[in-house]
């Protein structure tokens, strides 16, 4: 059974089925009625839905759900047709993970890529902390944006790259 032979349907009246389907463009919960619009569809067509989630979670796109109990309404739509959903099994839909093969790298093209300078970021990481003690400690006001860069003079600035030469050096 698919979703063309469930609108065959007689409108208003409910009927048992096993149609598995998927979940297109679902909206939000409806808390107040525990429903869930959202379209519904396979291999046969899309068709407007409000599912019944009072006794089930809300459903999320590309989600496979197995119809179990429905009724056929009157819609809004072209069709003039909706489907209201009382009871479904709802599904986890995988879609395959494409294949992404490892990328390596030979030595000519790390050569020509360049390296990474690991003492400049491990310095540029250690000066970051540093500033973030000094806010921390309140010897940087960071509530007066202005006043950043009056605390961060030309002295703090040579203090800390001092700070950061000590702390890597030593000396």
């Amino acid at each position: 059974m698919d979703i063309a032979e469930l609108l065959k349907n007689e409108q208003g009246k409910n009927f048992w089925c096993d149609v598995a389907v998927i979940v297109k463009k679902p909206k939000r919960p409806n808390k107040e009625t525990q429903t869930q619009d959202c379209v519904l569809s396979d291999d046969s067509g899309d068709v407007e839905a409000t599912l019944d989630i009072s006794s089930m979670s809300v459903v999320e796109s590309k989600n496979l759900i197995r119809i179990i109990r429905a009724e056929v309404q009157h819609g809004a739509n072209a069709a003039g047709t909706k489907l209201y959903v009382h009871a479904f099994i709802q599904e986890k839909a995988t879609e395959p993970e494409p294949y992404a093969p490892p990328v390596h790298y030979s030595p000519a093209e790390i050569e020509q890529n360049g390296k990474s300078d690991w003492d400049k970021i491990a310095k540029g990481k250690t000066r970051c902390n540093i500033v973030c003690a000094m806010i921390t400690n309140g010897q940087i006001d960071v509530k007066n944006p202005a006043g950043i860069d009056a605390d961060l003079g030309y002295d703090a600035r040579k203090n800390i790259d001092k700070l950061v030469e000590y702390i890597f050096t030593g000396k």
